[in-house]
Formats: structure tokens, C-alpha cells, sequence
């Protein structure tokens, strides 16, 4: 049964048990960000080529890359089955505007506030 991910940002608790496993972190870093964003992991994994919805999918790939030992085509996957150089374009993409762009900036912050207070590393 998968995890229901549409959440409201009162319910993301401060203290949870840290990840272990490169599959748990996953399912945190989408849980965050759906809840945040107020999307569905669905809505997270379709082929829509929307704004929000790329920058969301792009922080999580972003973010898969940086706190799990997955392959660049695992996390493809776990991104709604998408290639290898998407992953790539994701995370170099999320790099570029954490530099350029204050607003995108904020956003990401917040969710990586979320995830660091699980304090899991790879």
C-alpha cells in the first residue's frame, strides 16, 4: 500500500526517527515536498512539464542525489521512471538556481530545513 502524500504542513512533525535506508529517505524527501507544496506524489511523478511541478520534481532529484548513494537511472525511477540525463539536468538545473534565484532559493531552504532535522547523510 503506498503512503498517502497529500498532507498539510502542520502534520510534517519536527521529530521523527532519522532514515537508514536509501528507500526510506526517498519516501521522506517526496513526503516533504508534496506536503509542502501541496501537491500529490501523482501530480509530483506525471509528465507535466508545468513550472511548479518541474521545480518540485527538480528539487527532489536534486535532493536524492545529495543525501542518497542511488544511481543517477534509481533515481529516475523513483522520479516516474525518467532517464538518467533527466537526473542530471535536474540536479545541475537546481544548482544553477539556488545561485540565481532568491524566490526558488526560499523555496528550497524550507524544504531542506524540513529534511535536515531527520539528520540523515548518505
Amino acid at each position: 500500500m503506498e503512503p498517502h502524500y497529500r498532507i498539510m504542513r502542520a502534520n510534517i512533525p519536527e521529530v521523527i526517527v532519522p532514515a537508514k535506508t536509501d528507500s526510506e529517505k526517498v519516501e521522506r524527501i517526496l513526503w516533504v515536498i508534496c506536503g509542502l507544496s501541496g501537491l500529490t506524489k501523482e501530480q509530483l511523478m506525471a509528465r507535466s512539464r508545468k513550472r511548479e511541478l518541474m521545480e518540485y520534481r527538480q528539487m527532489a532529484g536534486y535532493l536524492m542525489c545529495m543525501h542518497t548513494g542511488l544511481t543517477l537511472k534509481a533515481i529516475g525511477y523513483h522520479l516516474g521512471n525518467r532517464d538518467h540525463s533527466t537526473v542530471i539536468h535536474a540536479r545541475d538545473t537546481v544548482s544553477d538556481l539556488l545561485e540565481t534565484n532568491a524566490e526558488f532559493r526560499n523555496k528550497f531552504k524550507t524544504i531542506n530545513e524540513k529534511l535536515n532535522l531527520w539528520k540523515y547523510g548518505k
